[in-house]
């Protein structure tokens, strides 16, 4: 899409939110043991900017989709020093807490909503278009 451009942002801010979809995507599909497929779709949506981060790993359960966003809360679970590394993928529950943080400073929103096809999450986040 062209003039998909959000109300001016820090780098540091999109690399954070960027990392954190990224870096949670990355441990779902792990869990999975799929082959990794993540897509990402921008848009426009009203008056705001539409990003849409989809990933096929192993998805969030609907009564888990608004608690994703707690602090402190995590789908991950401490492993022994010991334990494979595809059990030590292990969150603190602060990144997607974050995120949202970031994004509702600039009046925008940030949930989880239905996936493409072939996708088991999505995280839509919406931030004010730049006129």
């Amino acid at each position: 899409y062209y003039n998909t451009i959000t109300l001016p942002m820090h780098r540091s801010e999109w690399t954070s939110i960027l990392y954190n979809l990224f870096s949670n995507a990355k441990k779902a599909i792990i869990k999975k043991s799929v082959a990794g497929k993540i897509l990402i779709e921008v848009g426009k949506k009203d008056n705001m900017i539409s990003l849409r981060f989809n990933d096929n790993g192993i998805g969030i359960e609907a009564d888990k989709k608004d608690r994703v966003f707690n602090a402190f809360y995590s789908t991950s679970v401490p492993a022994s020093f010991d334990a494979p590394k595809e059990e030590q993928l292990i969150g603190t529950g602060l990144g997607l807490k974050i995120v949202k943080d970031i994004i509702l400073s600039y009046n925008g929103d940030i949930k989880v909503v239905e996936p493409e096809q072939g996708y088991a999450t999505c995280f839509e986040i919406l931030i004010p278009h730049n006129k």
